[in-house]
């Protein structure tokens, strides 16, 4: 028996038990995106209007904090940069998947009767990786073809998912390390939040003095 072996079970475990809370935020975060292009669509109906609050939001660093610069004015780029806050909402999904089948599973006593039948050692977090992992891959397909499917050019909506499944992904191997090296569930989420904190820190700063020196 290899470190791997029930991955594949433990893996459709996961799911089983994700099959509520694992649609609700990939359909809601997927989603999201196409809700402001409708939203902007309808505020700012001409290129005018959206010239117009590209450039008043090229004067407020504290929108740049909270969601990131703003390149352009075209339906494309304000959707883009109002759905910058999705990029922290999607690793917070994952690090909460990861830690809730890793050291969630743990404390409640279950790793230890699952250990118990023919699964290797390795086979829960693997589980846990591929669960998160697909999850974030969904959220950022559904926000790609949303996007293309309300009008938006192909090439941007794939490369605004892509960058949704990225970030995300990088935050699932973020909770498998935090999961390995925490003593609890608690410990794991407190480790992982606060590198998402952290980074969440350093992107706003950058932004605020990026766009506070084009001003």
């Amino acid at each position: 028996m290899n470190a791997l072996t029930g991955t594949g079970a433990l893996l459709r475990l996961y799911l089983r038990r994700d099959r509520v809370v694992a649609p609700v935020w990939i359909v809601l975060l997927g989603a999201l995106p196409l809700l402001y292009a409708v939203s902007f669509e309808g505020l700012y109906p001409t290129a005018a209007d959206r010239q117009a609050f590209y450039l008043g939001t090229l004067s407020a660093p504290a929108q740049a904090a909270l969601v990131g610069p703003i390149f352009g004015s075209d339906l494309g780029a304000l959707v883009a940069w109002r759905s910058g806050l999705v990029l922290a909402l999607v690793p917070l999904a994952a690090i909460l998947t990861v830690v809730r089948h890793t050291r969630g599973e743990e404390d409640a006593g279950r790793t230890e009767l699952i250990g118990s039948t023919a699964v290797g050692r390795h086979a829960g977090l693997a589980a846990a990786m591929l669960a998160a992992g697909g999850g974030v891959a969904a959220t950022g397909a559904l926000s790609s073809i949303s996007l293309w499917g309300f009008g938006l050019p192909l090439a941007g909506s794939v490369a605004y998912g892509a960058s949704v499944a990225v970030v995300g992904l990088v935050f699932v191997g973020c909770a498998a390390v935090a999961a390995q090296v925490a003593s609890g569930a608690r410990a794991a989420r407190g480790y992982a939040l606060g590198v998402l904190a952290v980074v969440f820190a350093a992107r706003a700063i950058g932004d605020a003095e990026c766009c506070g020196g084009r001003q």
